[in-house]
């Protein structure tokens, strides 16, 4: 059944008249309906039932493959910053404050996560065009949500937070370090351009990168191994020219079950 909750009522609050409804079934028609029930459910939900595992495993290797790419933009602007340690020891000499220095390492940093967002909308644009294009024929018209599927609000704006942050993720650390230069070494002739801090956080970095980049192998492997497990797993009978099949019976013409029973193995025979 498909109905419509009225406006303030709760999920949980339409599954306890369910429950006291079925209950009042089963009281009254102890022979049918004992141990008969009903469960309450979002029918978004009952639609992405089916794809919801699917979609967040895939959601998690995109954020693993997200923090690789911002360790990895990391070290190198940490790099980058490092050429630039007498720009920075100078303009701290002429009183730029530490918070300022942030602050302009910080925009080149959002800029850049601001391209890489935009780059992805391409990209998911023409990702769009390709999976209608894939589609034979009329068969979206059966497929639940599909002329909602695009681009839209709401996509534009979860790609440009999730830009900005991060671009402040992977452009903080950088920029705090190398904000806070050593005047003296930065500015004379042949000095050193780097800090021992930097180093440490660079090596840390690429030990970051490599973890999560084993880590996502390992699941793909892992996945990869059950999928080919499962192909090759004896299902008890033999698949071949065998289809499988949903069928709505009209409950005015077959409204006993054997009838029903019947009617869906001769179809199947036939």
């Amino acid at each position: 059944m498909i109905g419509r909750l009225k406006d303030g009522v709760s999920l949980e609050s339409a599954q306890s008249d369910i429950d006291t409804i079925t209950g009042r079934l089963a009281t009254q028609y102890p022979e049918t309906n004992v141990g008969l029930g009903a469960t309450v459910y979002s029918i978004v939900a009952d639609t992405t039932r089916i794809y919801s595992v699917a979609m967040w495993i895939m959601m998690a290797a995109v954020g693993f493959v997200l923090l690789i790419a911002c360790a990895n933009v990391a070290n190198l602007m940490l790099a980058r910053a490092g050429g630039r340690q007498k720009e920075i020891a100078l303009r701290a000499a002429l009183g730029a404050s530490r918070w300022r220095i942030v602050r302009q390492l910080l925009v080149e940093c959002m800029i850049i996560a601001l391209i890489g967002g935009a780059a992805g909308v391409v990209v998911a644009f023409w990702g769009i065009d390709l999976l209608r294009a894939a589609n034979p024929g009329d068969a979206a018209k059966y497929a639940d949500g599909w002329k909602n599927f695009g681009v839209n609000f709401p996509v534009l704006a979860f790609t440009l937070g999730l830009s900005l942050f991060s671009g402040l993720v992977f452009g903080l650390a950088p920029a705090w370090q190398v904000s806070k230069p050593n005047l003296n070494d930065a500015l004379k002739e042949g000095g050193r351009q780097t800090g021992g801090g930097t180093h440490r956080l660079r090596s840390l970095l690429v030990v970051s990168e490599i973890a999560l980049s084993l880590m996502l192998l390992i699941g793909a492997g892992l996945f990869i191994r059950s999928f080919a497990a499962l192909l090759k797993s004896d299902p008890g009978f033999n698949p071949e020219g065998i289809l499988t099949a949903n069928l709505n019976l009209p409950l005015a013409k077959y409204r006993d079950e054997p009838q029903q029973l019947l009617s869906t193995t001769t179809w199947c025979n036939g």
